[in-house]
């Protein structure tokens, strides 16, 4: 899924369930204009935990409004 922020974009794989949500891009390299959309059913407080991850990486929080928060 391409995301667009402006002028922007970034290609997307999208992390709905417990296990994507777990294992996100741990230990994958990446292009740097691709990310992870994480999905949850309602609205969470949580932690990301970057371990394993090969690249530094940004990380954007979005409400249930769509607005960066």
């Amino acid at each position: 899924m391409r995301i667009f922020l402006g002028n922007f974009s970034v290609e997307a794989e999208i992390a709905s369930s417990t296990l994507s949500h777990a294992v996100g891009l741990m230990g994958r390299s990446i292009p740097e204009d691709f990310g992870m959309l994480f999905l949850f059913p309602h609205t969470v407080r949580t932690l990301f935990w970057t371990f394993g991850m090969r690249e530094a990486m940004d990380i954007i929080f979005i409400d249930d409004r769509w607005r960066i928060v």
